[in-house]
This record gives C-alpha cells, sequence and structure tokens, in this order.
C-alpha cells in the first residue's frame, strides 16, 4: 500500500507504530509472527463467525471482512496513516472501496460534520458496503455506484476465474460488464477537494492519477493512500508523480516506505 502525506512540516508515518492500539499491536505481531497458522486456527475457533472488530480504532463495529478485519489489523499501518492524516470535519475518498472497512473508518474520523464518499462498481462489494453502513448507523457517507479512470461515462469491468477482484484493465478476464467510471477531477468539481484519498482499484492507479491532473498540479495539500498492484503500474505512478514535482525517498525499511516531497509539501508512499 503507498501513502501520500500531503503538510506543510512533515509527518513520519514510520512512526505508525506509536498510534497503534496495545491489543492491536500484540494481535499483529501474532499474525505475522512463526506461530501464524497455530494463532489463526485459535482465533477461528474462538470468534466463530463474529463479524465485531475487536482491537484498534474499529473495535466494536461491525464489517463485512475475513478476520484480519474482525481482529483489527487489516492493513493496519494503512489505518494508522489514515488516523494520523485524517482530521474531524475532513473530507474523505475512498475509491476501491470494496466491503467498506476504510470507509467506516474515515467516518468515525471526520465526524459528523466532516463526509466520506465511497466509490465501487462492483454489485457484490456495493451491498456488503450498503450491510456496514447500515449496521454501524454511518450517515455521512455517500456511495458512488462507480469507478474512477481518466474517463468520464462507460467502461468495462473485467472479471477472471482466478481472481474474485474485478478491474478496469483486461488482464486474462473471462468475462466483463458495463459499467459508470468518472474522475477525481470530476468528481471534486461536485463535492469538493477531499484532504485524504485512498485509492486501491487492482491494476488502475496511473488511470486514476492520469484522471486527477488538475489536482496533482494545485496546490492543494492532499493525502494519497494507493495500493500499486504490479511494477508497470507503480514506475507509470512514480512518472506522472516526478513529472509533476514529487521527489522520493525511503523512510522505512519495515514496510518500504518511501518519502515523497512536492513544492514545500510531503509525501509518504508505503511500497507492499
Amino acid at each position: 500500500m503507498i501513502a501520500y502525506q500531503a503538510k506543510k512540516s512533515p509527518v513520519y508515518c514510520d512512526n505508525h507504530l506509536n498510534i497503534m492500539y496495545s491489543t492491536q499491536i500484540i494481535i499483529s505481531r501474532l499474525w505475522w509472527g512463526s506461530f501464524r497458522r497455530i494463532f489463526e486456527y485459535c482465533m477461528r475457533k474462538i470468534l466463530g463467525t463474529r463479524s465485531v472488530v475487536i482491537s484498534g480504532p474499529l473495535k466494536g463495529y461491525k464489517v463485512e471482512g475475513g478476520l484480519a478485519q474482525v481482529l483489527g489489523i487489516y492493513e493496519y499501518d494503512v489505518q494508522a496513516c489514515i488516523s494520523e492524516s485524517l482530521k474531524k470535519g475532513n473530507i474523505f475518498y475512498d475509491i476501491g472501496s470494496n466491503n467498506g472497512f476504510f470507509s467506516i473508518l474515515g467516518s468515525k474520523i471526520v465526524g459528523p460534520k466532516g463526509k466520506v464518499y465511497s466509490f465501487e462498481p462492483f454489485n457484490d462489494n456495493i451491498f456488503s458496503l450498503k450491510k456496514v453502513l447500515r449496521y454501524n448507523a454511518i450517515n455521512n457517507c455517500t456511495i458512488f455506484e462507480a469507478a474512477i479512470s481518466d474517463e468520464v461515462g462507460k467502461n468495462e469491468l473485467f472479471f477472471s476465474k482466478d481472481n474474485v477482484t474485478p478491474s478496469l484493465t483486461n488482464i486474462d478476464a473471462s468475462f466483463s460488464t458495463v459499467i459508470s467510471v468518472s474522475t477525481i477531477d470530476t468528481i471534486i468539481k461536485k463535492v469538493g477537494v477531499p484532504q485524504l484519498i485512498k485509492l486501491d482499484v487492482e491494476g488502475a492507479e496511473s488511470r486514476v492519477l492520469k484522471g486527477s491532473a488538475e489536482l496533482l498540479n494545485s496546490n492543494n495539500k492532499v493525502i494519497w493512500v494507493i495500493e500499486i498492484h504490479d511494477l508497470s503500474n507503480e514506475k507509470q505512478c512514480i512518472k506522472i508523480l516526478m513529472h509533476s514535482g514529487y521527489s522520493i525517498k525511503k523512510i522505512s525499511y519495515v514496510h518500504n516506505f518511501l518519502y515523497f516531497k512536492k513544492r514545500g509539501h510531503s509525501f509518504f508512499l508505503n511500497l507492499f
């Protein structure tokens, strides 16, 4: 996962463990430790079909994801970066919101005066997203049933037999369906400039950045959290960002965090 953070003064996301909950730290170390299989087996036996998060900033919230979400350690460093960067009253774009885990987190942080916009084109995920918003009585989140790309209109969403997650990129696709697409620049004109964008679009990251040219070349101090899915996309994304005046520096050797700087503002990157 990539995290770009824009600040006048740098705030280092490699210190993310400092804002993790103690229980969340213990669970994450067990999850990623030598005895993970034993720990996971025990947790599945103990928790069963439980859907309420047991640790972290979303403790007590209902989710639609797997065991990692229930344990509260799902992409915990991304949770920490979002928790550190997003503030009350902010606007948060959750692009590729899937089952809504980060939409819930954003909703909790920004509060009633803030706003979350969730973008998801896949019907099964939209169904899960609506369920979690209803479960948790969230009313500051608006769902856009569309994908974000580099154009406005219609596009194909591709599905493969080996990958249950659909994508705008046609790689070993077995079938497709037509969906609505838009761009970040277009969305901003409708709902306002976000303070943070989380982007997880299964290989279409560079296309989203191409559709964000106006935002990237503006002085808006927007935070980006992006998951890069392949080396080719990584190169294209970095090329786009460097063309917009970004520089890069590695700041963490644990999760390969990189530090971006643009015109006096700071951006943080973490490659998985």
